[in-house]
Order: C-alpha cells, then structure tokens, then sequence
C-alpha cells in the first residue's frame, strides 16, 4: 500500500451565507501516470477528486474537474478557473495525485511526469505557489488550496538519490508560509505519512472532510472533526489489521488562523449567541490588568486613562479585577503567581491578563519591559532581572493545577525607539504555554503597536479591546472586532494576531 498525505491550505477571511458572492472550484485527480513514470498510480486520486467534485456542487460551487491532467492541461484549467474568480467570492482548488518537494517548494505532477531527470520538472509539473498567485489575484474573500498528494517520492528516484546525498529526509512536503488571515491544515502532520485508504473507496482525509463541509459546521471546527475521524479511524485500522504492511498512524494538524467564521453549508443554530444578550451571565472570571508606563530612561508612555479604561471595563464583568501599575519584575511575578492560587480556590473559571508598555522580541522572544529598566539595563548583563518573558508571565499564571482557562492581552511593542540592532519590532510567534491559553498579540512580527495618538489617551488595540469586549460572548468573535478596530484605525499598518489553537471552541 503506498503511502500518501494530504496537505491543506486555507486562506480565509468572511464568507457569510446568503451574501451574493460566487463559489468556483477546480478539482484535478490524477490516477494514471505515463508508463515510464516512476511513480505509480493511485487509483483513490480519481474518486476522490469525483467525491470532492459532487460535495462542492451540493454546496453551491461551480466546479472545473480535470482527471489525469497533464502538467500543461493542469495549467490550462487553472487559467480557465482564474477567468472565474470574482472579486469578493471563493475560489477552491483541490488536487489528488503525486506531489513532491524539492528546494522547499512543492511540486503537483502531472500525469506525463515520468520523473527521470531533474531539469524537466518544470515541463512535468505545476508549482504549488502558481496556484496560490493564480487564485488569489482577484482578490476572492475566501480561498481555499487543497492539496491530497503522495508524501514520499520513489525509491528509483533523482529526488531520493538527492536526498540520501544531502542527508534530508524523503518525507513530506514543504510547509507553506502561513500569514495572517492563513490555515494550514496537514492530513498527517509535517514529516509524517497518511494512508490511502482505510478501508474505503476513498481517501480517509478526504472522506472525512466531506462528510463534516455538508455538517454546518464553522470551518475550524469541520477541520478539527475531520482530523479526529481520521486519526481515529488510523487507530482502529492498524489495530484490527496488524499483518497489513504500510498502515500508519494518521494524525493530521492545523496550523494558521483565521479571524472569522466560514460555513462550507448553512450555519448551525449556534447553541450560544454571537453577541450577549440581556440577561445573559458570562463564566465566571477574573482579570489581572498590568500597565508600565514610568521607566529609569525610557521614554515615559501616556496610558494612565487607558489603564483606567480597562479596568473599569473588566469590573462590568469580573468577580475581581487586580491592578498592577509601574512594577518590578519579581513583585509582578510573585504577583501573578498569589493571585492564581487564589482564583483556583475561587473556582474561577476564565482569567484574563492584559499587559501594557514597552516591549522587545530579542532571538524571537518576547520581552515586558518593567518599570525600573534602563536603556543599559535592557541591552546589558542586567537584562534578566528588569525583562520579563511571555513564557515567564504565562507559567506564574497557569502553575499547579488551575481550574481556569486564560487569555492574554499582550500590547507591549509601543516602539522601536531607543533599541539596538539585537532587537526589532513586533511579536514573535510564540508556542502556547497550555492548551487552555490562548494570546492576543496587538500586532504581528516586524510591525509596531501604536500608542494612542496626540491628543487622545486611548491606543488602537485598547480601543478595539474596549468596544468588543462587553457584547463577544466567543474570543474569535472579539478577536475579529479588535482586528477590523486595529487595522481601520492604522491604515493596516498595525495587525493583531494570536496564538493558540483552542481560540476556536473559547467561549468568554
């Protein structure tokens, strides 16, 4: 049984049904490759494609179906696809065959690639960022690349050969930068392999992700659903057949994020409103509010209203709110670390924490200045004791055995003033300290979070924050609204981002 993954890509923003807005796809199968290839065929290609095909059809796309395509009739059909897009609709591209990466780029062969010499991969396939610039360029609100490719080229192969001589691995396909607004979802997580069939006349990954499109579901959840059937499935397979040769475990992942809901089908009823209602009651919870704005050297920072704002904001709220104002970085840890103790006997169920001031990313970590920093300080032996991590701030909160999921708010990077060349703006993306966190940065790598404008006492994020906050009952609601909040009021050149896979199921 031949090995295969599937890799897919999603770019997301708002599709919201009923809107008029024009559903395009095109679906290529590629099963039989040309006698000379040294790949083999893959019958399941085909009848997935077809599956993909009439699930895309039922949910009101206009479908473009190419079977065994050569590299040119695949290019072909996605220039027809392109002349379909529309500004503003959803465009889909889904592939089932061999795919391959070479010099981290990944290559869809066409059904003519024979695979025998490495200068005529461009003749014998179709690159995967071709497809992305093609189906983007007309700017659809949602696009979406599937990619149900074989991760593991022949033995008999350049690309093997090549492989063995670098000392890289055979497996897998290259992973896609993932910006803003960008979900990755794998069939088999990177550098792992995915079964052709479970049992099926179809591809588990594929199957699945069907059945959960037609469900209703938002699209984080159809992927989440899908991964688990599939993983489930793989289990129970090897088990039930440990004599067939070539099962493996499955377990797809999602990486990326998207900042609003997207329905393949008709939406739900949601079991909880998008936006409180009267008398609604939110879980019970608490806020942690930090703001640093006095500093040894450092420019001074005008947020003493904006803290105030805040605070009074999660009063509405919160059982209980604590303020901590111009502090060191052993009391704000102690802090932090009293206070969780104390929301555990509570029975607290939801912490938020929002930290304010200066910031700095040093080798990609994320740094709160504290109040007693010295420019010296924070580019000298002394560091340490007056910066204090992400990481740092997050494992006082969560330590022992909570009782509370937490989300922070991190609008550190006010400005790149006053840093030397170790450092730069904006906030790395960080790996989640506990699947009960969740972080919402107020802006991404490489870019500077705004403090309020000349004559006004409240930034961006803060002001995105303050109007969202009281009516979103979900994070990735509220995190929408601060995002359309932050982007309108920079001209886009401030753009929030988060970290943590469960901001889908987060309710507040």
């Amino acid at each position: 049984m031949k090995s295969c993954a599937a890799l897919v890509v999603f770019f997301c923003s708002v599709y919201l049904i009923g809107l008029p807005a024009e559903r395009v796809a095109l679906v290529i199968g590629n099963s039989d490759y040309v006698e000379e290839s040294v790949f083999g065929d893959i019958p399941v290609a085909q009848k997935d494609a077809d599956l993909i095909t009439s699930t895309l059809k039922d949910l009101g796309f206009e479908v473009i179906l190419a079977q065994n395509a050569s590299k040119t009739a695949m290019y072909n059909r996605l220039v027809d696809f392109e002349e379909k897009i529309e500004e503003g609709g959803t465009a889909l591209v889904y592939f089932a065959g061999h795919g391959i990466e070479y010099e981290k780029k990944n290559f869809l062969m066409g059904t003519n690639a024979k695979f025998q010499d490495r200068d005529l991969l461009g003749e014998e396939s179709l690159e995967a960022d071709t497809i992305l610039k093609k189906m983007t360029r007309k700017a659809p609100k949602t696009a979406i690349l599937l990619l149900d490719c074989c991760r593991q080229p022949p033995t008999n192969s350049w690309l093997r050969s090549l492989n063995k001589t670098r000392g890289a691995s055979s497996l897998g396909l290259a992973e896609l930068e993932v910006g803003p607004g960008l979900v990755v979802g794998f069939a088999a997580s990177a550098g792992n392999l995915a079964n052709d069939s479970l049992g099926g006349e179809n591809g588990p990954y594929a199957s699945s992700l069907t059945k959960h499109m037609k469900s209703g579901e938002e699209l984080m959840r159809v992927m989440r659903l899908a991964a688990r059937d599939v993983n489930i499935a793989s289990i129970r397979m090897r088990k039930e057949n440990p004599e067939v040769e070539g099962l493996v475990v499955q377990e797809p992942a999602v990486y990326g994020q998207i900042y609003h809901d997207f329905f393949f089908s008709e939406a739900k009823p949601a079991s909880v409103p998008p936006v409180l209602s009267k008398g609604s009651k939110r879980l019970k919870s608490a806020a942690i509010v930090v703001f640093n704005s006095e500093y040894k050297d450092l420019f001074p920072l005008n947020l003493d209203e904006e803290a105030e704002e805040i605070e009074a904001m999660f009063r509405k709220s919160c059982v209980r709110v604590v303020s901590l104002r111009n502090i060191e970085k052993a009391k704000l840890l102690k802090a932090l670390s009293d206070e969780s103790s104390e929301f555990s006997k509570e029975g607290i169920e939801r912490v938020y924490i929002y930290v304010s001031g200066h910031g700095l990313n040093i080798a990609g970590r994320d740094y709160f200045v504290m109040n007693d920093a010295s420019s010296s300080d924070v580019s000298g032996l002394n560091a340490a004791s007056v910066l204090a991590t992400h990481s740092e701030i997050m494992e006082n909160v969560i330590e022992g055995d909570t009782t509370f999921k937490t989300v922070m708010f991190w609008d550190t990077v006010r400005d790149a003033g006053g840093a030397t060349s170790e450092f730069h703006s904006g906030n790395e993306k960080l790996n989640r300290v506990s699947d009960d966190l969740v972080t919402i940065f107020s802006t991404k790598v490489g870019m500077v979070a705004m403090a309020p404008p000349f004559g006004e006492t409240v930034g961006p994020f803060a002001k995105g924050v303050l109007a969202h906050f009281e009516k979103s009952v979900s994070l990735l609601a509220l995190f929408g609204g601060i995002k359309e909040v932050v982007e309108e009021e920079t001209d886009s050149n401030q753009i929030p981002t988060f970290v943590g896979d469960s901001i889908v199921d987060f309710k507040l």
